[in-house]
């Protein structure tokens, strides 16, 4: 059973020939996406997993504080699909394509909305001097720029998306608030793939699955604690979300 095969099977309740494994590296700054291309290539003709992650680049801060955040479209440090960090990931992604080997489904790996406007706006949602309304239209904005992102690279060969939630989680930030700046957001941004695979990876230790179980993924990804107590919880993912999961014990990710 090739990988694709395997993976659709899965998808589909079907019996397959074996369990899939995914491993994954952590992002890290090369000269060029060409040379990111080759090392995540030959990371994973090393470690032959069923699944392919392309990762991306963090946004760079802008403020330390919700401050001074853009009125206008054009002062993000994410950029475009068009140019900055979002469009040099696209040329990774394009570059690596033509180097694949195998069958392996790619993901092209995205934050989500609000988990980009935290990594820019470390304080945004607790600073009292920027109102809710200048919140949403940041999230909106950026949201319209990660589906086009989204779109943009499926079109160019990736299966679907690895769509990373920082903030999903109870140690971060209460589900009232999440319901008003994520929820929203992530939908927007899944619904727009049009791949057939697409993960969803909650990072945090109290992962709000009642909330993300409405979520459009096919598997589910976290990283869980090293212990049967981890394993309870990605078993219990089952249940609640009928998709399936891979638990992440700490660290969850290889490195070159």
């Amino acid at each position: 059973m090739i990988k694709r095969e395997l993976i659709e099977s899965v998808i589909a309740g079907e019996p397959v020939t074996r369990i899939p494994c995914m491993f994954w590296q952590a992002p890290s700054m090369y000269t060029s996406p060409e040379e990111q291309a080759e090392k995540t290539s030959e990371f994973y003709e090393r470690h032959d997993s069923d699944i392919i992650k392309i990762n991306n680049i963090p946004p760079i801060p802008v403020s330390s504080t919700g401050r001074h955040v853009p009125d206008g479209k054009t002062n993000l440090s994410m950029g475009s699909v068009n140019h900055g960090p979002l469009h040099q990931q696209l040329q990774v992604l394009k570059s690596f394509i033509p180097m694949k080997k195998d069958s392996a489904p790619v993901l092209f790996t995205v934050l989500s909305p609000l988990s980009s406007a935290a990594a820019m706006y470390p304080h945004l949602l607790t600073d009292a001097s920027v109102s809710p309304s200048q919140k949403e239209e940041l999230l909106t904005d950026i949201s319209e720029r990660t589906c086009s992102l989204v779109r943009t690279a499926v079109e160019a060969g990736a299966d679907g998306i690895f769509f990373i939630t920082l903030l999903a989680s109870y140690d971060a930030l209460s589900p009232s608030l999440y319901r008003k700046y994520g929820f929203p957001y992530d939908i927007a941004v899944l619904s727009s793939s049009p791949g057939w695979c697409n993960i969803l990876h909650a990072e945090g230790k109290e992962t709000m699955f009642p909330l993300l179980r409405k979520y459009p993924v096919q598997f589910i990804t976290r990283n869980a604690p090293d212990s049967l107590q981890g394993l309870k919880e990605m078993a219990a993912v089952r249940r609640w979300f009928g998709v399936h999961s891979f638990p992440a014990p700490m660290p969850a990710k290889t490195t070159c």
